[in-house]
């Protein structure tokens, strides 16, 4: 090699680290801020974990000292009464009267009243859904009772079924379980009172209907809650109903007589006298 080859060495750009477009970056670094956030996530989630640990036995806690007893005791209420109703269903309502007994005999006394098809009333889920649309009628102001409607203890009792039970466990939120803490809460103070008070019923009045009661019969059943001994059974239908009309005088004509659903009150005074006849 000549010293003109040495002199005709092709240029190289070079520039400070100071001054490059990209400045270098150590991995080292890189590799100990991804930890850091990996830490921070894993030591979050660990808490969080902690924290759904310890509500959920608040929560178990909770519902095993002030639900479990009082709902295992609604639930076997709830399933004496569904077989005292299926079994009032596939029976033929002959007529009987325990001896002594009077519908008067109830009128100081608490009561539970339910009213439904006697369609829907062979299978449990059948009775609780007609029990949960079951709407007030006079048939026991008429007897002079005044018992308590039993859709209370259908439309009241969800939070005493296994399945919401199972929410606690199986819930890993600390916000949804703050959600069945709220509902909880509520339960215990708004529901649990009414549903103790309804199994505290000294009575339960059962009416069966064979299709519209304007028309058709109706059987009607009362039993004991105390003995468990039946008290009544049998079968009625309603005489007559009431017809309202409007009388106009001179050029008008009256109108037609209305018979819209206040006639069920007329029906349903009438199905109770029918049943004071039944137990003199």
């Amino acid at each position: 090699m000549t010293a003109s080859d040495e002199q005709l060495r092709p240029a190289r750009f070079e520039e400070a680290d100071s001054k490059a477009f990209a400045p270098r970056v150590r991995w080292t670094w890189a590799v100990g801020v991804v930890a850091v956030l990996l830490a921070f996530v894993v030591g979050y989630r660990i808490r969080e974990q902690v924290r759904v640990s310890e509500l959920r036995g608040v929560l178990q806690q909770t519902y095993a000292q002030k639900v479990a007893q009082p709902g295992r005791q609604v639930i076997e209420f709830q399933n004496q009464i569904d077989r005292w109703v299926r079994a009032a269903a596939a029976q033929e309502p002959n007529h009987w009267v325990a001896e002594g007994f009077q519908f008067s005999d109830l009128h100081d006394r608490t009561g539970l009243y339910l009213r439904l098809p006697i369609s829907r009333a062979n299978r449990p889920e059948q009775i609780q859904q007609a029990a949960r649309s079951l709407k007030p009628d006079a048939i026991g102001r008429c007897l002079g009772l005044a018992p308590l409607s039993a859709r209370g203890l259908y439309a009241r009792g969800d939070f005493l079924s296994s399945r919401w039970r199972r929410r606690i466990p199986e819930t890993d939120s600390v916000l949804r379980l703050r959600v069945v803490e709220e509902e909880l809460t509520r339960h215990i103070e708004r529901d649990l009172p009414v549903l103790r008070r309804l199994i505290e019923s000294e009575y339960f009045f059962l009416v069966l209907e064979q299709g519209n009661r304007r028309t058709r019969p109706v059987d009607a059943f009362v039993w004991d809650l105390k003995s468990k001994q039946p008290l009544f059974r049998g079968r009625v239908q309603a005489s007559g109903g009431l017809v309202s009309a409007r009388l106009r005088f001179g050029a008008h004509q009256a109108k037609r007589p209305n018979i819209g659903p206040e006639s069920f009150g007329a029906v349903d005074c009438s199905i109770a006298s029918k049943l004071k006849q039944a137990a003199p």
